[in-house]
């Protein structure tokens, strides 16, 4: 197959739209609700693994804690690439208005 022109962004030639939306509905959900599950039961890993280093590494300030802070902001991080990736679509309106070609005019 020869492409003609550039793809559409976030959209291969023999996808449809349900399948995009539903990639994408699949992604998000997976994001926030490990976020949300390791927010819950951060309330309890924090004090155990800290406890933990202290008792089995020593000087090694706190692997395992750093550990499941990174993976929390990490996943914070994410979740505030979408809501901000989403805030921009819809002010653009869905990719219709704006873009690097309304600034330049």
């Amino acid at each position: 197959m020869i492409m003609q022109g550039p793809l559409p962004i976030g959209r291969l030639p023999e996808e449809s739209l349900t399948e995009i939306w539903g990639r994408r509905a699949l992604s998000i959900g997976a994001v926030c609700s490990l976020f949300v599950l390791i927010l819950a039961i951060a309330v309890v890993l924090v004090p155990g693994l800290l406890v933990w280093d202290a008792v089995t590494v020593g000087q090694r300030r706190l692997p395992r804690t750093r550990c499941l802070l990174f993976i929390m902001v990490y996943l914070l991080c994410e979740i505030l690439g979408l809501v901000g990736a989403a805030s921009l679509w819809l002010f653009t309106l869905g990719g219709a208005r704006g873009g690097i070609l309304d600034i330049a005019r």
